[in-house]
């Protein structure tokens, strides 16, 4: 004997959702991951637009410097290397004549041994009058300096910012003075 067994009339209904459901989880995923991959490269995309767009000059100053004794006028000298990177996106058009670009401040102490800086030495960089330093490019500038005295010494090298600099400082907030400038530093002792 056989016996039929009729499907029930929902049995039907319940396949046909159970597709549409496994559809719609597969339509979920797929669209989900459309949208990632959208907001990602778009998000990205923007902020590489706009790292591209904003250019500026950075530069980074560093002085070597050493003492030199020549026994010949018994005399002491400061013996320094200024080197100027512009490690920004942008060139730059430094110019040196606007005011001394060196300057050496001895190191001085009052009665409490509190530290303070006396100003000896102004000069001009006698190598460059003007450059133009390049995005990457680096400018060297050798300097000899002779000293009245033994002690401490602290060397100060600055550049003025140029008009464009000048526009980017303003626009990023920074205070509209007439002496605003790159500066790097360095001290040593003269024994």
């Amino acid at each position: 004997m056989f016996f039929l067994v009729q499907a029930q009339p929902y049995e039907g209904l319940k396949n046909i959702t159970e597709i549409v459901h496994n559809v719609t989880v597969i339509l979920a995923l797929i669209v989900g991951a459309i949208w990632t991959l959208y907001t990602f490269s778009s998000l990205r995309a923007r902020q590489k637009a706009k790292f591209d767009l904003f250019q500026q000059a950075v530069l980074d100053i560093t002085i070597d410097c050493k003492q030199q004794h020549v026994d010949a006028d018994d005399e002491d000298y400061i013996v320094a290397q200024i080197k100027i990177v512009n490690k920004g996106n942008r060139n730059t058009f430094l110019n040196f004549e606007k005011k001394p670009s060196l300057e050496i401040y001895k190191v001085r102490f009052d009665k409490d041994g509190i530290s303070y800086l006396e100003k000896l030495i102004e000069q001009k960089n006698v190598v460059y009058k003007s450059v133009v330093l390049r995005s990457g490019a680096t400018c060297e500038i050798p300097v000899i300096v002779k000293i009245p005295s033994k002690g401490f010494y602290t060397l100060s090298f600055r550049v003025h910012l140029n008009e464009i600099e000048f526009g980017e400082h303003l626009n990023s907030g920074g205070p509209n003075l007439a002496d605003i400038y790159w500066r790097g530093s360095a001290s040593i002792f003269i024994v």
